[in-house]
């Protein structure tokens, strides 16, 4: 259990890991820069940013209550009256124009 070898093997195995963290880290962070910048000139999101997404989805707000129905009796209809001609109106001759 205390080979040596082992313990080696870990160790260098530990610090491979935590060098490619410590690598991509930057990385992440840039393009996550880049898609904020791209975000704000053209107003499109490239990526969704949730934080706590994969925590359990909180219910969506219910919808607000629907406008009260007037019936048609108390309904205010805003109306114009127009007189039309009973006739079309006479077509000028090519003469006339």
């Amino acid at each position: 259990m205390n080979n040596p070898v082992k313990l080696i093997v870990y160790a260098i195995l530990g610090l491979v890991a935590l060098g490619i963290v410590i690598v991509l880290i930057p990385v992440l962070i840039a393009v996550g820069i880049v898609l904020m910048i791209l975000q704000s000139f053209f107003g499109v999101k490239v990526a969704k940013f949730q934080w706590g997404n994969f925590q359990s989805r909180k219910r969506p707000a219910p919808s607000p209550d629907p406008e009260p129905e007037v019936p048609a009796s108390e309904a205010v209809i805003d109306a114009e009256v127009v007189d039309l001609p009973d006739e079309p109106a006479a077509r000028l001759k090519d003469d006339e124009r």
